[in-house]
């Protein structure tokens, strides 16, 4: 299972869309585009595609992580 697969499963259990799943990284510490996120939920195949690294996965954890602590 890739990064890729990780985020894209988190994002359908949780019912995130690009918007959330950007404030959750900035949140984190990692500022990125709501449509710079879409590549990173992309297959592999399909054109726009783009490899999500280990330290984004983990700063959108860290940010699901303190934002569940705010609410």
């Amino acid at each position: 299972m890739t990064n890729n697969d990780l985020l894209r499963r988190l994002r359908y259990a949780l019912n995130l869309n690009g918007e959330t799943i950007a404030g959750l990284c900035a949140l984190g510490g990692h500022d990125i585009k709501p449509i710079d996120v879409l590549k990173l939920l992309k297959k592999e195949e399909e054109p726009g595609f783009a490899a999500c690294d280990d330290q984004f996965l983990r700063n959108f954890i860290r940010g699901l992580t303190l934002g569940d602590r705010s609410s």
